[in-house]
């Protein structure tokens, strides 16, 4: 059963994160309870030798947008858990700005006049208690027609936006096209189209945006899914930075993929880090103009004893620091999700199941969902082995949001913690984390005590600079 939940678990994880923000919750939700199930049956509860001193909760945690605040556009964001309220990379800069993706209540677009319809969908931003709009669907995209469906975005330091979109053309080809977009501005550009959707699907790509506007995406070699290639975009000039074929050629790698949906990650200094997978799957990192060199690898020792069976999600920070998930092979038919920090040539360990807690637990699982700062701060979301709550009478959970900052790890928030909205915090997505400490996070919130989530808010925590 464990190696089964191992297979699906490395399997969920390498997808990447763009139109699955929706299902993100439901996801994790599903992994913590079983692995929940599994982990705290074996896992040995920790002595009073092993727990960490309780480290204090954080600041109060304050509300920046929910269900039910009014829009840009005059109507309401939608209110239940289907809002698709999100956050995408970098979405919260140092000045506390927040760029986030979610639908109008008071719109609604007809998808096929006799059987679905979908909320208006929009990406906005967050200055102070002002609330704009960036783009929503109907706006008129560059190049002809109109927004139909957005995606989660990805924002950098100065107020760029990158993000997906499929366009209704009004053509007899479909009448749809999909392309990457960046607003930077005020202004919306087309950064590339996308190949013909027959062959490829428009939410398998999610770019990389740094803060000197350069785009970096995954893009099919002649419309073959199969053969990829990184390409940069920059004031709209397209270059190519690595292939399969280059990975083959400068690693000895046979049969490289970097089409498996992980994502990517840029510096400001042009470096890329990117999962590819083969006979043994590895972190690379690319630097600008050079070949790729090898982060991790399938294999390698581990910090804190074994070696890594497999590598996950990962990213990068301007120190040159990378941040990477991994299962960590401990001993036979047992292995260990863990987080990873490679600095100045070293392995960090920053969190594998089986630590303890700063609840006074141990944590039993550590789920894909992370996000570097500059400092070297991670945030992350775990599971613990403390008491479940029934979510839905289905999953059982327990766990939340966790900062490592300078070898200390501190909780940010946990599932069934006060939220400011009333009520409970009942699940979350994918936190992020700027350079000054603060902390954002969406989550769902259960108002009336059925353990059924019936809002959807992001909040926000102030974790302070690191001593």
């Amino acid at each position: 059963m464990r190696t089964q939940m191992r297979k699906w678990w490395q399997l969920i994880w390498s997808k990447k994160k763009t139109v699955s923000y929706l299902l993100f919750g439901v996801i994790l939700a599903a992994l913590i309870g079983a692995w929940f199930m599994q982990a705290s049956s074996q896992a040995p509860p920790p002595t009073e030798a092993t727990k960490p001193a309780p480290i204090p909760s954080p600041s109060k945690i304050t509300v920046l947008v929910a269900g039910g605040d009014e829009s840009p556009l005059g109507g309401p964001f939608v209110t239940n858990e289907n809002s698709g309220l999100s956050l995408g990379p970098n979405a919260l800069n140092d000045a506390g700005e927040l760029v986030f993706y979610n639908s109008i209540a008071s719109f609604v677009t007809a998808v096929d006049a006799n059987t679905s319809y979908i909320s208006q969908q929009g990406i906005f931003r967050k200055v102070g208690n002002t609330i704009s709009k960036i783009v929503v669907s109907g706006d008129p995209a560059p190049g002809g027609g109109e927004f139909f469906e957005l995606f989660s975005p990805v924002a950098n330091q100065v107020g760029d936006v990158a993000f997906v979109a499929r366009v209704k053309t009004g053509s007899k080809d479909g009448g749809f096209s999909e392309g990457v977009f960046l607003v930077s501005e005020g202004k919306i550009s087309l950064i590339t189209t996308l190949p013909n959707p027959d062959l490829w699907s428009y939410v398998s790509v999610t770019p990389a945006l740094n803060n000197n506007g350069e785009v970096v995406l995954k893009l099919p070699v002649a419309d073959d899914v199969h053969h990829q290639e990184i390409v940069r975009v920059v004031s709209g000039v397209r270059s190519k930075t690595v292939g399969e074929e280059d990975i083959k050629a400068d690693l000895a790698q046979q049969w490289p993929s970097i089409a498996d949906g992980s994502p990517l990650a840029v510096n400001d200094a042009g470096d890329v880090v990117v999962r590819a997978d083969g006979p043994q799957a590895k972190i690379l990192l690319i630097p600008r103009g050079q070949k790729p060199v090898t982060v991790v690898t399938v294999g390698d020792l581990a910090p804190g004893g074994g070696t890594y069976l497999g590598v996950g999600l990962s990213t990068i920070n301007n120190r040159r620091e990378i941040a990477f998930g991994g299962l960590i092979d401990v001993q036979q038919e047992t292995s260990l999700g863990a987080i990873t920090l490679a600095s100045g040539g070293q392995f960090i360990p920053i969190v594998r199941e089986g630590d303890p807690a700063p609840t006074g637990e141990i944590f039993t699982v550590v789920a894909g969902a992370f996000s570097l700062n500059d400092r070297g701060d991670v945030i992350f979301v775990a599971g613990t082995s403390g008491k479940p709550r029934m979510i839905g009478g289905l999953f059982p959970v327990s766990g939340g949001i966790l900062l490592y900052s300078q070898g200390q790890i501190r909780t940010v928030m946990l599932i069934g913690d006060p939220s400011p909205l009333g009520g409970v915090f009942l699940g979350m997505g994918s936190p992020v984390l700027n350079n000054t400490g603060l902390v954002a996070f969406d989550s769902s919130i259960d108002t009336d005590g059925d353990n059924n989530p019936n809002n959807r808010g992001i909040f926000a925590v102030d974790m302070g600079p690191r001593a």
